[in-house]
């Protein structure tokens, strides 16, 4: 008998009775296919023969019973283990939203006080709360000598001119201010630091931000509102848009001044800080008797 052929058959019983490999291959419709793995890494004389056994074992397997072909079938795919290798697949995730950053919380240290005109000093540093007189001068400062202040964004200072924090005559501002060059030098006794979250607006009755002023929430104030909070009618010179924690102005309000002390009559609307109302387009310095805070 062929020796070649012994040895074709022989490998064929064996895949047969594996079932799992041969059927693998069969099925997959190419016993060149199959020679080609198979005899893989072989060399030489040694190739050309699996070769040729493999082709008799095609053979073969073209003559075996087709009871016996649906077994191997079945031991196939019961037994096989054939490990599919998952395409991979590039997905662009969605960004992960950045999260705005906190910011730093400054209530221990809001305001850095100067006693001198200039700010190389040493400043006095003071954080949320209400500062008599006495409090102050318990703490070695005295308010009338205070000359310029350092202020964090998204809180404000109001000062009066009495000693404990009372009465209309008071100013309020939410950024760094030289008191030095305003009418308040010297007047200051005592001060308060609050966050500022719901007043978008302070309004001045002198020029440069100066006089009395006050902080107001959005809605409307007649000329009785105003002057209650210590507004006289008709002595808005200047206005500020506060400004939040990171010290940026806000954009989302509108002040409207009225001329008629009931929100009637001449208007004009102020959109961003102005700290001279004479100036064009707005002209309407020392005019308004009402105004409305609105949200844009």
């Amino acid at each position: 008998m062929n020796k070649k052929f012994i040895i074709g058959a022989i490998i064929a019983l064996v895949l047969i009775l594996g079932g799992g490999v041969g059927y693998y291959y069969y099925n997959q419709a190419s016993a060149d296919a199959y020679t080609k793995d198979f005899c893989n890494g072989i060399q030489g004389q040694t190739w050309r023969n699996c070769v040729q056994n493999m082709a008799s074992w095609k053979a073969y397997m073209q003559k075996v019973d087709n009871t016996r072909f649906k077994q191997m079938v079945n031991t196939a795919d019961k037994n096989r283990k054939v490990t599919a290798v998952a395409p991979v697949v590039k997905t662009t995730d969605p960004a992960t939203p950045v999260k705005p950053s906190t910011p730093a919380n400054h209530d221990a240290d809001t305001v850095k006080i100067f006693t001198t005109t200039t700010t190389s000093t040493t400043p006095i540093v003071l954080g949320l709360g209400s500062y008599t007189k006495e409090q102050l001068v318990a703490k070695n400062i005295d308010p009338s000598t205070i000359q310029s202040f350092q202020l964090v964004g998204g809180y404000t200072l109001t000062a009066y001119k009495t000693a404990d924090l009372t009465g209309t005559d008071k100013i309020v501002w939410d950024r760094n201010t030289v008191i030095s060059t305003l009418s308040w030098k010297g007047a200051i006794a005592s001060f308060k630091v609050e966050k500022n979250s719901d007043t978008p607006v302070i309004v001045y009755t002198k020029g440069g931000f100066d006089g009395n002023s006050v902080a107001l929430k959005v809605g409307d104030y007649n000329e009785a509102a105003l002057t209650a909070l210590g507004i006289s009618p008709k002595t808005i010179s200047s206005i500020i848009m506060t400004s939040d924690a990171s010290g940026k102005e806000t954009t989302d309000y509108t002040v409207k001044l009225y001329a008629a002390s009931d929100l009637t009559g001449t208007s004009v609307d102020v959109t961003k800080t102005n700290g001279n109302l004479t100036t064009a387009p707005i002209n309407f310095n020392d005019q308004a008797a009402s105004l409305k805070v609105v949200k844009n």
